[in-house]
């Protein structure tokens, strides 16, 4: 038996109990036990009260077995509570790897970025990155003029090097 939600299948099987006890108290209405004319009872009548017996006895076991299947069904709506709750954690998480691949990402482009320059500053300056990392700001920006003029001059004057 499939369900659209755990709700709806305790509504059906509630339905199902209320009927059977409907069932069982109309039966019990419709039937006469009084002792005045439990007497003159025939046989066909003892065996319609043992019949209805029965059939209440079977109707019982049919009523406590959809108590305990509502009762199953209620607790998978308490998993299904734990279940939304595990997804929505879940995703939080993959939220957050989605933030960290995309500084990853960037990470490697700076890196990247990076190594180009330098590169370019040995070629500018004609000396390993790492040394020009060590020298102070100052140093720095007079050996680059000093390249630039030097680079100015010989754009003026070719024949000079």
């Amino acid at each position: 038996m499939s369900f659209h939600s755990p709700k709806h299948a305790i509504a059906q099987e509630l339905g199902s109990v209320d009927r059977l006890e409907g069932v069982l108290r109309q039966m019990l209405t419709n039937q006469d036990f009084s002792k005045d004319k439990s007497a003159s009872r025939s046989e066909g009548a003892d065996e319609q009260v043992s019949m209805l017996k029965e059939q209440v006895s079977i109707l019982e076991k049919e009523v406590q077995s959809k108590n305990k299947e509502i009762e199953q069904t209620s607790s998978v709506g308490a998993d299904d509570t734990v279940l939304k709750a595990k997804i929505k954690e879940l995703e939080a998480k993959l939220s957050e790897y989605s933030i960290i691949e995309e500084d990853i990402s960037d990470l490697s482009k700076f890196r990247q970025e990076n190594e180009e320059l330098r590169t370019r500053i040995n070629e500018v300056v004609g000396m390993p990155a790492t040394e020009v990392l060590a020298m102070p700001w100052d140093e720095f920006e007079k050996i680059v003029k000093d390249k630039k003029t030097k680079s100015a001059k010989q754009n003026l004057n070719p024949t000079e090097s």
